[in-house]
């Protein structure tokens, strides 16, 4: 999945263009409601390319969903800082794996090992 998000910044135009690009949708519930299609038909096509690779349907269709929030964030980022696009990616999987680590941990001392 990481090296999928990294590829798209490959694919992003220039950054200006992405950000005008996002104003624009942003102003049009119909340009807003295709952009949300298209994001679905992607989060779709990661997943199948998963599952695929021999990931369970369950497991695919999440790591889809994360990698698809990652990708977002990534891109708002990218589009409001002067970064390089694969270190944003980087920086918000890190942080979604601290997450994930830092809940895990407060689940087990809760609830015990």
């Amino acid at each position: 999945m990481l090296a999928a998000l990294l590829a798209a910044g490959d694919v992003l135009r220039p950054r200006d263009f992405v950000r005008q690009l996002q104003q624009v949708v942003a102003a049009s519930p119909a340009l807003a409601d295709r952009e949300l299609i298209k994001l679905a038909g992607l989060s779709d096509a990661l997943a199948a390319a998963l599952a695929a690779r021999g990931a369970d349907r369950h497991t695919a269709e999440l790591c889809a969903s994360i990698g698809m929030a990652v990708l977002r964030q990534a891109t708002q980022r990218w589009i409001q800082e002067d970064a390089d696009f694969a270190d944003l990616v980087h920086s918000t999987a890190s942080n979604l794996v601290d997450l994930v680590t830092a809940h895990a941990n407060t689940a087990a001392t809760r609830h015990g090992p």
